[in-house]
Formats: C-alpha cells, structure tokens, sequence
C-alpha cells in the first residue's frame, strides 16, 4: 500500500522527571499527534475503455494512522530544529476515530493515584478534505467516489470513527466526534457527539478542545455551528457559548446569529469535494478555533476578524461571563485561523495558524504549505491605558522549519524541555523548545 500522511497538531506531555517510571501512555517525552491518515493504493487495472480513472478507486486507508503517541525524549544529537519523526509508540487508526484535528490531555491518575495517566481526547475533523461515496453500481465490490453531492450519497468510510476498541453500543461516531483515549489501556471510546438543538454536527467538523484542569472540563469549538461547548468528564453538556451574539454584543458588535440554512448537506449538488466553501462552516465572523483555558478564563481565536477573545466564569455557578477582545493577530500577507492556542508558564500567549483549508480529490494537499506563523504575544507591563489591549500589540515571531522563511507551522503548538549535549531530555530547561 502506498500511504500519504500529514503531520498538523500535537501536545505533549511535561511533568516531573519521576513520571518517567509511570504505567501511563503518556510517559515524560511523549507526544501525541494527528495527521491524515493516508489512503490505499488499490493497485488494480482498470477495464480497457473504462470512464474510471485510479483516483476514483483509491479510498481512505481504514488501517491508517490518524493519531499517535510518539518519543521525543531522545533524539540522539544535539537539537538543532532539524525534521524528527521520533518513535511511535501507539497508533490510532482511521477506522476507530476517523480524521481527528484537536487534541487534549486531561490530569487523570492511575487507579491506585500514585500516577499520572492523562486521559487523550481527538477531534473529527474536515481538515484534510470530506469524501463521500454512493453505492456500488459497476459490480467491482467497492462504491463510487463523488465529486459532488448526491441523493444517494453517503461519507466514505474512515472520514469519521465507527466505533472503539471497548465495542459500547451506539459508539458509532460523525464529524461532532469528541473520541478519548485511556491513558493507562490506550483503549479507545466515544466521548461525545457534539449536537445544538438535537442537531448532529453536518460535516463541517470541530475545531480544536482544551482542558481546564482548574474546573475538571472540556471545552471544544464547533466549526459548523461557530459555538463552544463545555462538557464534564463524563461527557455530558453543561453549557453552550456563542460568541457570534453573546461575545460581539458585549463588545457592541453586531451580533451575528447562527444560521441553520449554511448547514451542508451531502445529497444536494451544492456540496462539492473540491470546494470547502461549500463544506457548511458557520460565519466567518462567529467562527471560532483554537482554545486554551489561561487564569480561569477560556481563551478563543475569531476566524473571521482574526482576533483573540476570552470569556469568564461566575465562580459560583460556574457559567460564561464576561467576554471580551484580547488582541489582534496580524493579517500579513494574509488572515489566517489560528488554530491552536497556547501560554508559557511567564504568561506569554503562543499562537498557531494554520492556512486556509484547501481540498482536493486526489488527497494531495489540505493547506497552503509554509506560510503560516506562530506568534508570541506578552502582556503590558505595566497595562498602558491609552492602547486598547492588555498585549503588547506586536508580537514576537517564532520560526518554525528551515524553509520559505521559516515559516512551516500548519496549526499545531505544544511546549517541551531542551536538551542537552547528548541528545537527551533536559529537565532543567523548561520549556526550550
């Protein structure tokens, strides 16, 4: 077979150097990573005369790995930034959790509470395109491709998750997918299917999810509807944030309602592979990306305004509260998502774009490569009254890979010790790389 893969998001995990010695998955060093998972080259001849061409039979590859857990603790030379596929230590296929973008880790602990053993949570995901399929109709075994929506369309299979390794009923998963991974059996189960108003999510696909170790939650951003829900970790909905009315009112913006008729739906003609304009994502303007819970408030990346917001919580009850503009991200050359969000432990604000979804039926490209940026920003200090943000409001750039200017990100963020002379982890150096 003949696979084609993509790296995009990761976390990683960082603790005390004890944790090392841990039954857990995630052991000091690891990292865990979502990529596409790749397709299978059907290696078949095609019937002389037949309209078909092989990309109309190459499918995603259920055996695939969406997401894994890798080493990054040794890489055996002095680090330098140069590309390091490190070790892979468990993989997560396409045909348990689909195409999943967003990753979390939780602060669980082994059953005996000597250990941490952080639970991993995945997100469905359209980043790397949407394939749907219709019904055999030459008798090959194998169903059509479609380029376009169909009355008897159907996703391909391996675009969402199935189900999970403990086989729990009604685990069958869809692009609202929120799937956890235990941190002491790496066994895989549905955690969530996020919905608004009994509504499944149509296949536009989350964004990014966070946990806030703070108030024992989860928080994931809908990119089809443009809200965030917050869930306990048993997966039940405690509440639903939309920015798009509640965030912009506050800041006396227009308020922009979610709006049911941009919903995708496969069996109309409209939707088209090729096109993710036509993939149903909310409004530009109450999209909502990339999350991290900083200080006891959530803070959120705005697709459209390409803006940081963040928003409250009454300590009492436990609800939103408050929301307001952070900072701007700059739009050179061009706006970009921002996808992930993260903060140092000096309160830096670190920021991961990614570039604008592209798609295309031969599963050949998802992004623009090597334009997106990975931003810093830091707080005034002290706060200047007379600009309008807390943050200093140019930040400071990271450079990320060896080519086009350093700028190679494509959406994923974490923070990770240094490492000495001999290729190896240093504890003593927080946060380094």
């Amino acid at each position: 077979m003949k696979l084609l893969n993509r790296l995009v998001l990761t976390t990683l995990l960082v603790s005390t150097p004890a944790f090392a010695q841990d039954p857990s998955i995630m052991s000091l060093g690891n990292m865990a990573i979502t990529k596409f998972s790749g397709v299978l080259d059907p290696m078949l001849p095609l019937p002389e005369g037949s309209p078909l061409q092989m990309l109309d039979e190459t499918f995603i590859n259920l055996d695939g790995i969406s997401a894994q857990i890798n080493s990054v603790a040794h890489p055996g030379y002095v680090w330098d930034a140069r590309i390091w596929p490190g070790q892979s230590l468990h993989d997560y296929k396409a045909r348990d959790v689909g195409q999943v973008f967003g990753v979390a880790l939780d602060d669980a602990r082994t059953p005996d509470d000597k250990h941490l053993a952080p639970n991993i949570y995945l997100t469905a995901t359209s980043a790397y395109g949407l394939q749907i399929v219709a019904p055999d109709s030459d008798g090959d075994g194998r169903p059509q491709r479609l380029h376009k929506g169909d009355k008897a369309a159907s996703w391909m299979t391996g675009q969402w998750g199935t189900g999970d390794t403990k086989g729990q009923p009604g685990s069958k998963g869809g692009p609202g997918s929120i799937w956890k991974v235990d941190g002491v059996t790496g066994e895989v189960s549905l955690f969530a299917n996020v919905q608004l108003a009994n509504q499944d999510n149509a296949g536009a696909g989350l964004g990014n999810i966070t946990y806030a170790p703070e108030v024992k939650q989860l928080f994931v951003s809908d990119l089809s509807t443009g809200m965030i829900h917050r869930f306990d970790m048993t997966g039940k909905e405690l509440e639903i944030f939309d920015h798009g009315v509640t965030g912009r009112t506050a800041a006396k913006l227009p308020a922009v309602k979610y709006d049911p008729s941009l919903r995708l739906t496969i069996t109309k003609s409209d939707f088209n592979v090729d096109d993710p304009e036509s993939y149903g994502f909310a409004d530009e303007a109450r999209r909502v990306y990339g999350l991290a819970f900083h200080e006891g408030r959530l803070f959120y990346a705005v697709v459209g305004d390409s803006q940081i917001w963040s928003v409250g919580f009454d300590k009492i009850t436990g609800k939103f509260t408050d929301p307001r503009w952070e900072v701007d991200v700059p739009k050179t050359p061009a706006k970009r998502p921002v996808t992930k969000i993260t903060f140092s432990h000096l309160g830096a604000m670190i920021l991961a774009q990614r570039n604008t979804l592209e798609s295309s039926y031969d599963y050949a490209r998802f992004a623009t490569p090597e334009k997106a940026r990975v931003y810093r920003y830091w707080l005034e200090n002290p706060d200047d009254p007379k600009t309008p943000s807390r943050w200093i409001a140019q930040p400071e750039e990271y450079a990320i890979g060896f080519n086009d200017n350093n700028r190679a990100t494509s959406g994923g963020l974490t923070l990770n010790y240094g490492y000495d002379q001999f290729g190896h982890m240093d504890y003593g150096q927080c946060e380094a790389t």
